[in-house]
């Protein structure tokens, strides 16, 4: 190899060993194992042996064939490198193919491209969405980073400060770095903290650029060429000079688009919109603020302000001075903006459009006295000026041993607020002090209700905490995707272990009775437990005898499991009287061999990194060109362990589900549901048509929901968007989030109230909402909402046409206001017998325009709506 080729192949190691807990150097002493390097003149492609169990005499010979003295980025060259020593440290290939194959068939899943891995044979242009314009990868992708990592565990080391991706790069890693315009990013982002940031300034081509994680971003000319890998949070953005796009995710972005029309969501958080620049955002090439909330997201112009020598904006109107500013709102649209003159020609330079009203108080630099901004979900925590070495095994909260006053609880009066940044070990959540119902979420990035305080314990983006401890209350305990032990402690607790193999741990007779039952929600034979080893030592019983009935003897436990249902429980008789004394029910079987007990209890499994992300469907495309050969057979795979039930597809929980858990899944009106909504993308949907029942279906982060007749029993982890809910055909009562949500409430006088966001009120029939038995639309915005009726339209084969009053034509469709109740009615006759078939009433004004499915019939409808809206 030449010298250069030689620093490329440091680099491939270096690059694997920034994401997971391997470390490489060069004629080490006393290393666990070896890797020799060689270059091949021969040939272009590679060959590597894969470790099996130890790694001496581990090789990879690497092609230099028609390779340059100095490889640049996007060439064969390190892409082979990062490849075979990728092999070196342990990855197979993404499918059973070795030394040739193509795509079309050998690719298991859709995936398998050079997209999502450098382990793959594949181009990236057989998955939709992506095009390198002919370069390659230089280093791991997404799916590489949770390959690697579920080896070796996660470098939470690397770029752990303030990191910058992409232009003014100070990573220090050549292909996360941009110097120009015509360089050609291809990367995956794996961050161990601080606060971050996409640049990717210096481009002129109209970009789309996502701070979500496991999303891909269109960057430089090239499509899917960036991505976030699992478990990384990304806080600022920059565009460069062409119409971009740019998506926040769940933190606190800084968003600045640059020159061009761009246009900039925020997603959640409170978000700042940034504009350093007049040409930022111009009259005729306008940003536009997709989702933009006032008092919560801000718009930063200080920079443009202080570049221009103007102290503070003008409110009011355009005068002739610079500084003045312009704000409007249109009511009907919901559309607003900010327009400021910067030179005192009483012109706007600067235009902003925001789907959302904009107050003075969001405008940072513009002088507006602000409004009380909204609280942090994540509490600040109280840094420890002397914190402790990584690796440690650590609890936070009761018996705490983090040496941190602010994580440190003693009394149940206590009441915490702090943050979990952890580095290493095996970790606790100990709340067991407290009594009042908790919910205690063990996934990075969430935050918990603790002590009778809500969202007040928080866990880094970047932190994995294993085990949770609960109090005496009804808790709800969540694991994460590694191997958690979750203890729920007195009251009728649910525990949901997510991802990993799991164990469940009894320690006194009070942690789960027949009078009040721990609920095991996703129990899976064979590989989570039910640690009762304290509980039975305590009781003097050294082994459990499973018997069919309970007889009268210590330690006899009985295992029920009812098939229709998909109910088990475990009941225990540790006192010798016949009866049971622990219960602990589940939503599947156990079995005699899923129970640890006193003689028989084993050593508990390590945690287990973060599984590679399951892949989702996906077209097929003609298929790539031949794969360089690499002959080394891959070896059987390793069993995978149980998937984290985390989602990133469309996806129906309740009734119609396609989640495929049956838990999640309801097919008759006596189930009764128990489960709890974890989920990181897609346009989701929780169903509960086939109840009678009155419901109450929060989509709210955080909050549970009262479906089927039982209480608190759906609940929505605080990080999970839920966009669409149906009710069934009781009463129902419908509560959406900050999402553009799809409401539909089904038969029964419902309440609806959509929250933030682009609101559908969905109606399929006319028996959906009746005279007698009419919805109410609690927070109905006129230009923003919609009331859909196409569905009930198209099903009764009628069309709905406006009116001033009914004219006995089946489809006449009503919009009147009651002054006596201050309800605006939407009714139509379905029949043409002059009676009102369907009603909805709302307490806000409804327009013509806002139903979908409605004919118009004038200009006349619109004049005297206005004239409505006036009044």
């Amino acid at each position: 190899m030449t010298p250069a080729q030689k620093e490329r192949a440091k680099l491939a190691l270096q690059s694997w060993s920034d994401l997971a807990n391997v470390k490489f150097q060069e004629s080490a002493q006393n290393a666990d194992g070896s890797i020799t390097i060689r270059g091949n003149p021969g040939g272009s492609g590679g060959v590597a042996s894969v470790p099996d169990k130890s790694f001496s005499a581990v090789s990879a010979i690497i092609g230099t064939k028609g390779a340059e003295s100095n490889p640049k980025l996007g060439s064969f060259f390190p892409l082979v490198t990062v490849h075979e020593l990728g092999h070196a440290i342990g990855l197979l290939h993404p499918g059973k193919y070795n030394g040739g194959g193509g795509y079309e068939r050998d690719a298991e899943y859709a995936e398998d491209t050079h997209a999502r891995s450098v382990m793959s044979y594949f181009s990236e242009r057989n998955q939709a969405g992506h095009d390198f314009n002919g370069l390659m990868p230089a280093a791991p992708m997404m799916d590489d980073v949770a390959a690697i990592q579920r080896l070796y565990g996660a470098n939470t080391k690397t770029r752990n400060t303030d990191t910058t991706y992409g232009f003014n790069s100070n990573t220090g890693r050549d292909f996360y770095s941009l110097k120009n315009a015509s360089d050609k990013p291809i990367f995956c982002v794996w961050d161990g903290g601080g606060e971050d940031t996409l640049d990717f300034s210096g481009f002129t081509q109209k970009q789309v650029i996502n701070l979500n994680a496991e999303a891909f971003s269109d960057v430089g000319g090239l499509r899917g060429n960036v991505s976030i890998a699992r478990g990384v949070t990304v806080e600022n953005a920059i565009g460069g000079k062409g119409n971009d796009t740019l998506t926040g995710n769940h933190a606190n972005n800084r968003l600045k688009g640059g020159g061009g029309e761009d246009t900039l969501v925020g997603g959640g958080g409170a978000d700042t919109f940034v504009y350093d620049d007049v040409s930022d955002s111009t009259p005729e090439a306008p940003d536009t603020l997709a989702d933009f909330t006032s008092g919560v997201d801000r718009i930063d112009v200080s920079g443009l302000l202080k570049t221009a020598g103007i102290k503070g904006l003008n409110f009011g109107g355009l005068t002739g001075r610079p500084g003045d500013a312009v704000l409007t709102f249109d009511h009907k649209s919901g559309m607003g903006s900010l327009a400021v003159d910067l030179s005192g020609n009483g012109k706007a330079d600067l235009l902003i459009n925001s789907k959302g009203e904009i107050k003075p108080g969001d405008v940072v630099g513009g002088g507006g006295k602000p409004d009380e901004p909204k609280p942090d979900p994540e509490p600040n925590p109280n840094p420890n000026p002397n914190p402790k070495p990584g690796n440690l095994d650590t609890t936070y909260g009761f018996n705490s041993t983090s040496g941190q006053p602010d994580s440190s609880l003693t009394s149940p009066s206590d009441k915490p607020r702090f943050k979990v940044t952890d580095e290493g070990g095996i970790d606790t959540l100990d709340f067991s002090g407290f009594s009042q119902n908790q919910i205690i979420d063990l996934h990075a990035g969430s935050s918990s209700d603790v002590g009778g305080m809500n969202g007040n314990v928080s866990i880094d983006a970047s932190t994995t905490v294993e085990n949770a401890i609960g109090g005496t209350g009804n808790d709800l305990l969540i694991g994460n995707h590694v191997s958690n032990r979750l203890q729920g402690g007195g009251g009728a607790d649910k525990l949901w272990g997510g991802g990993g193999a799991d164990i469940f741990v009894y320690d006194k007779i009070s942690d789960s009775t027949p009078d009040r039952p721990d609920l095991l929600m996703d129990f899976s034979s064979g590989e989570d437990k039910i640690d009762v080893t304290r509980l039975m030592c305590e009781a003097g019983i050294k082994k459990l005898d499973f018997v069919d009935r309970l007889s009268g003897k210590a330690g006899e436990a009985v295992l029920s499991f009812e098939s229709k249902t998909g109910m088990g429980s475990l009941g225990i008789d540790l006192t010798g009287d016949g009866k049971v004394d622990l219960l602990v029910k589940t939503l599947s079987e156990i079995k005699p061999s899923d129970v640890v007990g006193h003689e028989d209890r084993g050593t508990d499994p390590a945690p287990e990194p973060d599984p590679a992300p399951t892949p989702k469907p996906d077209p097929k495309p003609d298929p790539a060109p031949t794969p360089k050969p690499d002959p080394k057979p891959d070896p059987a795979p390793t069993p995978k362990p149980k998937p984290d039930p985390e989602t990133t597809e469309d996806t129906v929980y309740g009734f119609n589900s396609n989640t495929g858990k049956p838990h999640m899944t309801l097919t008759s009106a006596n189930d009764e549901p128990e489960f709890v909504v974890h989920d990181k993308a897609g346009n989701d949907t929780v169903d509960f048509s086939g109840f009678s029942q009155d419901q109450t279906i929060s989509l709210r982060g955080g909050t549970h929901s009262s479906v089927g007749g039982m209480k608190d029993n759906v609940f929505i982890t605080r990080k999970t968007v839920v966009e669409n809910a149906i009710g069934g055909s009781g009463n129902d009562r419908i509560i959406g989030n900050r999402a553009d949500n799809i409401l539909t409430g089904g038969a029964g006088a419902d309440r609806l109230l959509g929250g933030g966001g682009w609101n559908t009120f969905k109606y399929n029939a006319a028996s959906d909402s009746t005279r007698d038995s009419a919805d109410l639309l609690l927070d109905f915005t006129t230009g923003m909402d919609k009331i859909d009726l196409s569905a009930m339209s198209q099903n009764a084969g009628v069309t709905l046409n406006h009116v001033e009053k009914f004219t006995c034509k089946a489809g006449d469709t009503m919009i009147t206001f009651n002054p006596s109740t201050a309800r605006y009615l939407l009714a139509v006759d379905m029949t043409g017998d002059g009676k009102a078939d369907f009603l909805v009433k709302s307490t806000r004004l409804i327009s013509p325009e806002d139903v979908v499915g409605l004919k118009m019939n004038d200009e006349h409808d619109l004049l005297r709506f206005e004239g409505l809206r006036k009044s």
